[in-house]
């Protein structure tokens, strides 16, 4: 995290990193346990408490329904979240 403002404390350059790993489990799972690991980089932009900005790269590898065989993917997202507070007040 790195601040970006000494007038505006909230406004912050963020970097998320991610590994996700996901597995199939039940009965009827006999060969195909692993079913995808996702790889995110995230670097983000908070310009408020309220507003950020981030770019995310996402490097995947998936499983298929041959046994052995996988997909690779490289999806870029951009990302724009606002926290709207409906319990605010209005002012008079």
């Amino acid at each position: 995290m790195a601040k970006l403002s000494e007038n505006f404390p909230d406004r912050k350059l963020l970097l998320n990193l991610g590994n996700e790993i996901f597995f199939n489990a039940g009965k009827q799972v006999t060969t195909q346990i692993f079913d995808l690991n996702r790889m995110l980089i995230s670097p983000s932009l908070q310009w408020s408490k309220a507003l950020s900005i981030s770019l995310t790269w996402n490097s995947q590898f998936a499983s298929t329904p041959t046994p052995g065989k996988y997909i690779h993917s490289n999806v870029t997202w951009l990302q724009v979240r606002h926290n709207l507070d409906f319990k605010k007040t209005p002012h008079p």
